[in-house]
């Protein structure tokens, strides 16, 4: 409902690599915690990948600075708008968290290296 009926606290996570502590608190392979972390971890890692791809082949953008600053601001972005929906209660609380921005970034940028690397090889097999 909008506004929130119920006071909440916004949750924002300024500590870099804070999910590393979270793996080593929950040590067992089994709980659920550490699962969750780890798969959430994954999740935000493989979320702008496509972007990064995209930018490498749609946008023909040539330098890895270039490409890894558009992904951090998109991710920028996103954090910042969930954390903004929240706050006035048009999405379930959510919050600000610097390891998404982290992990947003390298994922992107690692489909950034992957797409650029891919049309390198196709251009060598072209020649041969």
């Amino acid at each position: 409902m909008i506004p929130p009926q119920e006071q909440e606290m916004l949750r924002i996570q300024l500590i870099p690599f804070y999910f590393v502590q979270e793996w080593l608190t929950f040590q067992t392979i089994y709980s659920w915690h550490l699962l969750n972390t780890v798969r959430l971890t994954f999740f935000n890692l493989i979320m702008l990948f496509p972007l990064g791809v995209y930018l490498a082949i749609l946008f023909r953008i040539q330098r890895l600075k270039k490409a890894v600053i558009l992904v951090f601001l998109s991710s920028l972005f996103i954090e910042t708008l969930q954390l903004i929906l929240s706050y006035i209660g048009f999405i379930w609380m959510r919050g600000f968290n610097v390891d998404d921005l982290i992990m947003n970034t390298f994922g992107g940028a690692i489909g950034f290296w992957m797409a650029g690397l891919i049309k390198r090889l196709m251009r060598n097999a072209k020649k041969n």
